[in-house]
């Protein structure tokens, strides 16, 4: 919550501390709708910790963060409940069609291994949509991107839109140097890249020819940059060792760095101040229903 939170729930300590408070199990009170403590257990190990860990020795505000989460998230469903705001099948089987094969082995055995039943993964699917879909409603039509502040932004971190050099680069990756010398033997003597790579590469993308695609600088080990940055275009390296084994590199192509003009940059900035915008209305919206309700804790079972 804001940092008027700290402030409030230490005056409910205070509170509670100058009074006995039955051990309920209940964490706290929103809008005299009970917060269970198993409920407050499972969202600790489902975003903070894992089971194993338990939540014993857990840092005190650490706690208390998780207990904000949960109260939040109690003030917008009760908000959806007033607007009317609600999730169809239709909806619900949408996103999850979006997210996952819910029958695929795979995302079966992730349920066993968690012990959340399929039913249970659809209602907290739903209730994450329900909380997403009546935060959009809420602040849709509340804020405005103006063309003035585009080119404000634009004007002032122009050396945010710079895209760096990026390079398209095959490779052919062995573990045994004898094998990597013997390959790069046959493509000194006229043998297709692409090829080889298929026939005799370990890594991945082997199956695409050794095509990694286009990487930036950042994305490459120091010791492949080296080497790739004195290859010209559809030139081959020597080999190049790493803790994976010994390399064969091919640069394919260069697309230099380049300044985005104020156009192509237009949509990435738009994007950025609506976040910004909509940032802040939340924070303010979710300040206004915390003082509108009616807010309880008990830190005796925290």
């Amino acid at each position: 919550m804001p940092g008027k939170l700290w402030p409030l729930l230490a005056a409910f300590a205070l509170l509670f501390a100058c009074r006995q408070v039955p051990q309920n199990e209940v964490v706290a009170w929103v809008n005299d709708q009970p917060i269970y403590l198993s409920d407050f257990k499972d969202q600790l190990e489902k975003n903070w910790i894992g089971k194993e860990a338990g939540i014993g020795n857990l840092d005190y505000r650490l706690k208390l963060k998780c207990l904000e989460d949960i109260i939040k998230q109690r003030l917008i469903l009760k908000e959806a409940d007033r607007l009317g705001i609600t999730i169809s099948e239709q909806e619900l089987n949408s996103e999850m069609n979006k997210i996952i094969d819910v029958q695929s082995p795979q995302f079966q055995q992730s349920l066993e291994e968690s012990g959340i039943s399929i039913q249970k993964w659809k209602e907290q699917l739903k209730n994450d949509l329900l909380l997403r879909k009546t935060t959009d409603t809420v602040l849709k039509y509340q804020y405005q991107v103006g063309e003035d502040e585009i080119k404000s932004y634009f004007e002032k971190h122009q050396a945010d839109f710079v895209t760096p050099v990026q390079y398209q680069v095959r490779q052919i990756l062995v573990t045994n140097e004898d094998k990597a010398k013997e390959i790069l033997a046959r493509l000194n003597a006229g043998a297709e890249f692409e090829n080889l790579a298929r026939e005799y590469s370990q890594s991945p993308e082997a199956s695409q020819g050794g095509d990694l695609g286009w990487l930036e600088p950042d994305q490459l080990p120091a010791s492949l940059h080296s080497e790739i940055i004195k290859l010209g275009q559809n030139q081959t390296s020597g080999l190049v060792k790493s803790p994976y084994g010994f390399h064969i590199l091919k640069l394919q192509n260069i697309k230099q760095s380049e300044r985005l003009s104020y156009e192509a940059a237009k949509p990435q900035i738009l994007k950025l101040i609506e976040e910004q915008k909509k940032n802040k209305l939340y924070q303010q919206w979710l300040q206004q229903l915390w003082k509108k309700s009616r807010i309880k804790v008990n830190y005796q079972v925290l």
